[in-house]
């Protein structure tokens, strides 16, 4: 995705119809109330088991994702909507539905940034 291109509509999957997954800043809100801070939210998602914790994170993420759609989901109703036929292809689609939601960067990966100061490179942190 271009840095510059903030067209991403989401992913299209099929749990009780269809439905569109995406991240929005209510669903960040929601991770962050689960997990204490987004960066866990990402780290636990990224690290994932398949075992029984991972369906409780699964079903999480997919609330987060949905509440574009409807700011009244629950966890209890998304975790009806997974089935084991689709929770693989769910996975997949959150994982695109992250990767989309974020524009590229040309961030250096440790967030400094390089300054010029009369033609002298600083490093500025940003966090």
């Amino acid at each position: 995705m271009d840095k510059n291109d903030f067209s991403y509509n989401g992913e299209k999957i099929i749990l009780d119809k269809e439905r569109t997954v995406r991240l929005t800043i209510p669903g960040m809100k929601f991770l962050s109330k689960h997990y204490g801070t987004i960066d866990n939210a990402f780290k636990k998602f990224e690290t994932a088991k398949w075992n029984a914790e991972f369906f409780d994170d699964l079903t999480i993420w997919t609330t987060a994702c949905l509440l574009h759609e409807d700011d009244k989901i629950n966890i209890k109703k998304v975790e009806n909507m997974i089935e084991f036929n689709n929770f693989t292809k769910l996975f997949i689609a959150i994982t695109k539905c992250i990767k989309g939601s974020m524009p590229e960067s040309n961030m250096p990966e440790s967030n400094e940034v390089a300054t010029e100061n009369q033609g002298e490179s600083q490093s500025t942190s940003i966090e």
